[in-house]
């Protein structure tokens, strides 16, 4: 199952009966199609991580994946590599969403849930392309990466996907599967010791090979678009359930179990509005500045600097992910002043 593109077909009755009622709310083209290479699960709170597993690190974001011509049974290698290469540390994330780039996202849009499932009409974002153009359409992909001195295993996840329309359009679970190329694990081995001569770096074999990092792309969900009235429904949808007051959003978490008990959770929401009531506490003592970003829980903010407020403002980015909703970034003191702000 690892990395294609399947259909979502409810086969006991109560989903069937689900599925059903969902028909009165999408088009019977709008189908459902998922990538099966990532996890997450839903909700906004209750992150946990049971201190005996000793992360590291563990971090979930939301991204833009494509859908090659030439690939649609695993992830498109020239997305791949820069998307491993960023969750491994290895380089920075794209300045843009395209094909050959990896870039977190903060804040959804419809565009960006549109796959070709028959790989026969070129689209991206939302549009239909020229016949060369070897896009097949795009999804929201839920890239992690995990690092832990206690030894755990892929087989140990879960992945929950949720939307927040009244039909969950996009709900979908997996446990994930085996180790690919877009799934990467790396094992310390027996001295347990990173980055020495007996590490095992693990792109395939089964679930149950124990590594101590995990890099893995993301499971990615969409609608199915064959032609311009599929993608106007897919836009019609989302649109008619993105309200001001509730944004259509997708929530994903991460769920790892050892002898069936919960040893980490996390959860992480993306909103198809931003959030215009965001702000920034900055903190100063004697050894360092600090900015925090206050706004909705479990999503993610961009900060970015101007050297002065004269119009035009000219903001920058800062070189950095996106910053989670309640965490501090430190500020250089010796910088020169600056002004900061945080975007969805």
């Amino acid at each position: 199952m690892r990395g294609r593109f399947v259909l979502k077909i409810q086969n006991k009755q109560k989903q069937k009966n689900k599925r059903q009622k969902m028909k009165k709310h999408i088009v019977s083209s709008l189908v459902v199609m998922f990538m099966a290479l990532s996890f997450n699960v839903y909700g906004t709170e209750g992150d946990f991580i049971d201190p005996n597993l000793e992360v590291v690190k563990f971090n979930v974001w939301a991204s833009v994946c494509p859908n090659n011509q030439a690939d649609l049974v695993t992830v498109w290698v020239p997305w791949r590599t820069p998307a491993l290469g960023f969750l491994m540390g290895n380089e920075p994330q794209g300045s843009s969403v395209a094909p050959d780039q990896f870039r977190i996202i903060t804040v959804g849009d419809w565009r960006y849930l549109c796959v070709n499932p028959s790989g026969t009409v070129p689209m991206w974002l939302g549009e239909l392309k020229a016949s060369s153009n070897p896009q097949r359409g795009n999804r929201i992909c839920w890239p992690l990466q995990i690092e832990a001195c206690k030894p755990f295993a892929l087989s140990d996840f879960v992945v929950v996907i949720k939307s927040s329309d009244p039909a969950n359009w996009l709900s979908f679970s997996l446990a994930i599967g085996n180790y690919a190329p877009e799934i990467v694990g790396i094992y310390w081995g027996a001295d347990q010791v990173k980055g020495t001569a007996d590490d095992v770096t693990r792109t395939s074999g089964v679930s149950t090979l124990p590594v101590n990092e995990l890099y893995y792309v993301g499971l990615g969900v969409a609608g199915g678009a064959e032609n311009q009235a599929n993608l106007n429904a897919i836009r019609d949808y989302v649109n008619a359930n993105n309200s001001p007051t509730a944004p259509f959003t997708i929530t994903c978490s991460v769920e790892v179990k050892q002898s069936g008990n919960i040893v980490a959770k996390m959860t992480r929401a993306l909103p198809f509005r931003g959030d215009t009531n965001s702000s920034l506490t900055i903190s100063k003592n004697s050894c360092c500045v600090s900015v925090k970003v206050n706004g909705r829980s479990g999503q993610y903010y961009y900060l970015q600097s101007a050297p002065n407020l004269s119009p035009p403002v000219q903001w920058t980015e800062l070189p950095t992910p996106p910053i989670l909703a309640g965490e501090s970034f430190p500020i250089d003191k010796s910088s020169p002043q600056k002004y900061f702000r945080a975007r969805q």
